[in-house]
């Protein structure tokens, strides 16, 4: 293929989906023992972000293995549990956007660092990210499971102007 002359780059990319409740990332806490301090994550945390790996993995893995470089794109679709308050019994049930706690931007950064050194060399690479949080659906319309669906791309700067 060809375009402008110069052979047309393979813009490559993943698309999964990671099951279960989504977690946030949280702000490392300190213990203080004699005179040193000494930090650790959250277990919660820390076993997620295990979990999430484990996903990628398997995505990479049918890819080819070898990771994403340069520019990236990252969207991400964070299901949660409906709360009882949006239960109806009467009424559908259709997916509702989340606009209280855990914070995007925390749980970005969850991902975005579980998935360094499987996906993408360093979340630097990421340029352009989507964050979209809502609760699940109920039962008749669609997946209604907690869960993280994950779309990560390359740019093609070259061929797309620079934006796309």
């Amino acid at each position: 293929m060809q375009q402008g002359g110069l052979p047309a780059k393979v813009r490559r990319g993943i698309r999964f989906t990671i099951p279960g409740e989504p977690v946030a990332w949280a702000r490392p806490r300190v213990v203080t023992i004699g005179p040193h301090p000494r930090f650790f994550e959250a277990k919660h945390v820390t076993s997620w972000r295990q979990h999430a790996r484990l996903f990628a993995l398997e995505a990479m893995h049918k890819l080819g293995g070898r990771l994403l470089e340069g520019p990236l794109q990252m969207v991400c679709a964070f299901y949660f549990t409906r709360p009882g308050r949006l239960v109806w019994k009467s009424r559908p049930m259709p997916v509702v956007r989340k606009s209280t706690k855990p914070d995007d931007d925390n749980l970005r950064k969850a991902l975005s660092d579980a998935f360094e050194g499987i996906v993408y060399e360093n979340d630097a690479q990421i340029s352009d990210a989507m964050i979209q949080k809502r609760y699940c659906a109920g039962p008749g319309f669609g997946d209604s499971r907690p869960r993280v669906e994950v779309f990560i791309r390359e740019f093609n700067a070259e061929l797309e102007g620079g934006d796309s």
